[in-house]
C-alpha cells in the first residue's frame, strides 16, 4: 500500500519505506502516479513531466531507474509496453481523495482545513512541466477546498454554530475575496454575536467592491443590510447575550429546519421540553434570532404562572402582538376590529360574550386564525410561546386549532416548557399539535467549554 500525505503535512510511504523530499524526483514521481492511479499514463508523459535535460535515451534510463527504486521499495507497478499503472486500490492518497467529487460531500471539517495546505515545496530543479502540473493541482484543489467549505457554511449555519460560520467564510474569501456567499455569511455571524455594527460594515465594504464590478451584483447582500438596518434581534428578552450558544449543535440544526421549511410554505409546530434554566429559551430565542436574519416576522409572548388561572390570558397576550404586523390589515375588517377590542385593556367584551364560553371561544379563534393567515400570506412568521406549561385552560384548545393549521403556511410555532404537564388537555396541546424536542444536560466537555466562555466573557 501507498500511502500519501501532503494536505497539511508531508509523508509519503510505501509500506513503512517512506520517500522523502531529499529525493526530489522520486518523490514528485510518486505523486504523480499516486494522484493518477488507476490510469494508464505514457511513459513519453512521464519523461516530459520531469526531464528536461539531457538525451532521449538518458532520460529513458532516468525513468526505468526509478521506476526500479519504487519498486524495490515494495511498489507494484504494472508495466506493460509504453504505459505505466498503479492500481487505485493500492493507493491510500488524501490528495486524490480530495480532488474526487464526492469528498466535497463527505469531507470532515478536519480535512476541508487540511486541504488548505498543500504542503510539498519543491526546488527550482524541477521540471517546468511538472511545475505546471502542480499548479494545475493546486488550483483544483483550491476549487475543492471552496466548495467543501461552502458546505461547512451550511452545516454551521443550520447548527447555530456562529462561529464557526465566521471561521469558513473566512477560509473561503482568502482564495475569493468577492465571494457572495462567504461574505453574507461572515455578516451573519457578526449579527448573531450581537455585532450589529460590524456586519454592516463587512455589507458595506463588499458592496463598495462589486458596485465598481457591476450594479447586478450584490443584491442579497443589500437585502441582508436593510433587514439588519430595519430591525435587529431582540435579546432583552432574555438578559444579555454574553457567551456564544455551545453544544445544542442536533436541536439547533431541527430548529432552523424549522424556520426553513416555514419561510417554504411548509409550517409546523415543537415543543421544546427540558427542566428549568437547562436552556430551552436560549435555543428558541436562537431560533428566533436566524429567522429574523433571513426576514422572518416573529412574535414572543410568555405564559406566566401568575395568569395560569386567568381564561383567555395567552391568546389576550398573543392579540396585539399580531395585529401590529405587517398583512394583518388584510384581515376581515370585522374580524379585525374584534381583534383590536379584545386586546384593549380598556374595553370589554360585549355582554352577548361571557369569558370562557364556547362562542366567544369560537369567534376569537376564527378571528385569529384569519389574522395568522393574513400576515402569512404577506411575509413569514415565527410565533414564541415561552413557558407553555402555564398556559391557562381555556386558551388551550386556540393554541391546538391554531398551530394544526399551520401546515401549507409559511407560518412556524416554537413553544418551550418545562414538562408533558399534568392537565388532560394540556397533554392533548402537547400530543397533538407539537413535535416535542427534549433538552437534555450539556455533556461535561461542553460544560467546560461552556464555564470557560463564561468566565472569558
Amino acid at each position: 500500500m501507498v500511502r500519501v500525505r501532503v494536505l497539511g503535512a508531508v509523508d509519503l510511504a510505501i509500506g513503512s519505506r517512506r520517500i522523502g523530499m531529499n529525493t526530489e524526483s522520486l518523490f514528485a514521481l510518486a505523486l504523480y502516479l499516486t494522484t493518477r492511479a488507476g490510469e494508464r499514463i505514457p511513459r513519453e508523459e512521464l519523461l516530459s513531466l520531469l526531464w528536461t535535460k539531457g538525451s532521449d535515451t538518458q532520460q529513458r534510463h532516468a525513468l526505468r531507474q526509478m521506476l526500479y527504486r519504487l519498486r524495490q521499495k515494495g511498489c507494484t507497478l504494472d508495466e506493460e509496453g509504453d504505459w505505466v499503472r498503479l492500481e487505485a486500490a493500492r493507493v491510500d492518497s488524501d490528495l486524490r481523495t480530495a480532488l474526487s467529487a464526492e469528498w466535497i460531500d463527505q469531507a470532515t471539517a478536519a480535512q476541508v482545513d487540511a486541504a488548505s495546505k498543500f504542503m510539498p515545496i519543491f526546488s527550482r530543479k524541477v521540471a517546468p512541466n511538472f511545475v505546471a502540473w502542480l499548479d494545475e493541482i493546486r488550483e483544483l484543489l483550491s476549487s475543492q477546498h471552496r466548495k467543501a467549505a461552502h458546505r461547512q457554511i451550511v452545516v454551521a449555519r443550520r447548527e447555530g454554530r456562529w462561529a464557526d460560520l465566521e471561521r469558513w467564510a473566512q477560509s473561503v474569501l482568502r482564495t475569493d475575496p468577492l465571494n457572495e456567499e462567504a461574505t453574507l455569511a461572515r455578516a451573519e455571524s457578526a449579527a448573531m454575536a450581537g455585532s450589529k455594527t460590524i456586519a454592516m460594515e463587512i455589507l458595506d465594504t463588499y458592496l463598495m467592491e462589486v458596485g465598481e464590478i457591476s450594479d447586478d451584483l450584490g443584491r442579497p447582500a443589500l437585502a441582508l443590510r436593510k433587514r439588519l438596518a430595519e430591525r435587529r434581534p431582540d435579546w432583552s428578552f432574555r438578559g444579555p447575550k454574553e457567551v456564544a450558544l455551545i453544544g445544542r449543535t442536533d436541536l439547533m440544526s431541527r430548529l432552523t429546519g424549522l424556520v426553513d421549511a416555514a419561510w417554504k410554505g411548509d409550517g409546523s409546530a415543537v415543543v421544546l421540553v427540558g427542566a428549568p434554566g437547562i436552556g430551552k429559551t436560549r435555543l428558541a430565542m436562537e431560533a428566533r434570532a436566524y429567522a429574523e436574519l433571513k426576514g422572518m416576522r416573529t412574535v414572543v409572548v410568555r405564559a406566566e404562572a401568575g395568569n395560569s388561572e386567568r381564561p383567555l390570558a395567552l391568546a389576550m397576550a398573543l392579540m396585539p402582538e399580531l395585529i401590529q404586523l405587517p398583512g394583518a390589515a388584510g384581515t376581515a375588517p370585522s374580524a379585525l376590529e374584534f381583534l383590536r377590542r379584545m386586546s384593549n385593556p380598556q374595553s370589554k367584551p360585549s355582554d352577548s360574550f361571557e369569558l370562557g364560553h364556547d362562542s366567544l371561544r369560537g369567534t376569537l379563534l376564527a378571528a385569529l386564525e384569519e389574522v395568522v393567515a393574513a400576515i402569512s400570506s404577506e411575509t413569514r412568521l415565527l410565533i414564541f410561546i415561552d413557558d407553555v406549561h402555564n398556559v391557562d385552560e381555556e386558551s388551550i384548545p386556540i393554541l391546538t386549532a391554531l398551530s394544526r393549521r399551520t401546515k401549507g403556511r409559511r407560518v412556524a410555532w416554537i413553544a418551550t416548557s418545562r414538562d408533558s404537564g399534568s392537565r388532560a388537555s394540556y397533554r392533548e396541546l402537547m400530543e397533538g399539535s407539537y413535535s416535542a424536542y427534549k433538552v437534555l444536560p450539556l455533556s461535561m466537555n461542553e460544560s467546560r467549554q461552556l464555564v470557560r466562555a463564561v468566565l472569558d466573557a
